[in-house]
């Protein structure tokens, strides 16, 4: 059986699956390893000489066709109930952390007003918990970013719920001490277990729930999209000690593995234009078998992803797709 390759093929400027030999040195001459295709499992060939965006686009391309149609399918569910449920004028979306980003980028590719508020470890303190004099003046500059608008919705997934309720009671302060009057609503963009249960039922009753979302919300739970898809951006920021100095830190992981604020910065620019895209199948377990990426065999399961992370997301052990 011959053998496949991926070849970022120049007509048509896709990753695509190559069927024959190792393409030829004259023509392919330089090979990358991306991290996020098959967490750089498989080498990918591409002409001497490709632009770096070329070869971003058609990452971003590739990732998406191979099966992130589900996950972008549920962030296009995830804003149109977000439409229904909250309104489409006069909204300030307040986007909570990692988690609510691919939400976040789709909202602002369509022309609503959103800021990130960088802050985590929410649910840790006692709701209670007054912030600090620094996240205090951060909430506020955040706030103006959105103008004045007469609806403001607090996104983040709900672990238990304490986060949004928190942060809602914030948005809430701040905008009485500026004098301001606006409505603010706390949505949970999919829960865990423990949200659903039934000794947390007064807890949900505060906050607009968004269904139907299941792949998305299955990523959130188990952070796989703030570690391994997205990446982060900025280091966290825990809310008992929340500091300005610290807010100016970029990610750097400390775990092999975990997408950094490079990766996220190439993701926040290619993938809001794909998320409408159709999904094409591709048959990774026959590419798998059939590659021995630079004669070597294949990489054994470990801590930094691997084969299985990808097996973690799906029911199928034998499903590399996503």
């Amino acid at each position: 059986m011959p053998k496949k390759h991926l070849v970022l093929e120049q007509s048509s400027g896709q990753i695509v699956v190559h069927d024959g030999n190792r393409p030829a040195e004259s023509e392919y001459s330089e090979t990358f390893r991306d991290p996020n295709v098959f967490f750089g499992r498989v080498p990918i060939y591409d002409v001497k000489g490709t632009k770096p965006e070329t070869r971003r686009s058609a990452i971003a391309d590739f990732l998406h066709r191979m099966g992130y149609a589900k996950l972008f399918g549920d962030t296009c569910s995830a804003v149109q109930q977000l439409i229904q449920k909250c309104g489409e004028d006069g909204v300030g979306y307040i986007a909570v952390g990692g988690s609510p980003k691919l939400v976040k980028w789709l909202l602002k590719y369509r022309g609503f007003k959103v800021v990130t508020v960088n802050v985590s470890e929410v649910s840790k303190v006692e709701l209670e918990h007054a912030p600090t004099s620094d996240f205090k003046r951060y909430l506020a500059r955040k706030l103006e970013k959105l103008g004045n608008p007469g609806r403001y919705i607090v996104l983040d997934f709900a672990d238990t719920g304490d986060s949004l309720i928190k942060l809602k009671r914030d948005v809430k302060d701040t905008l009485e001490q500026a004098g301001r009057s606006a409505e603010v609503l706390a949505v949970a963009v999919g829960g865990s277990p423990k949200f659903f249960s039934e000794k947390n039922t007064t807890k949900r009753e505060q906050i607009i729930v968004l269904d139907g979302i299941p792949d998305l919300t299955e990523v959130l739970h188990k952070q796989l999209l703030k570690n391994y898809i997205l990446g982060r951006n900025k280091a966290k920021n825990p809310y008992a000690t929340w500091s300005e100095e610290q807010s100016k830190k970029l990610e750097v992981p400390t775990q092999a593995g975990i997408k950094d604020h490079t990766h996220y910065q190439t993701m926040k620019t290619a993938l809001p234009k794909l998320i409408g895209m159709g999904r094409i199948q591709v048959d990774i377990v026959d590419l798998l078998d059939n590659l021995n990426p630079e004669g070597t065999g294949p990489q054994s399961d470990d801590a930094s992803g691997g084969t299985a992370a990808l097996q973690e997301e799906g029911s199928n052990d034998d499903d590399y797709t996503w």
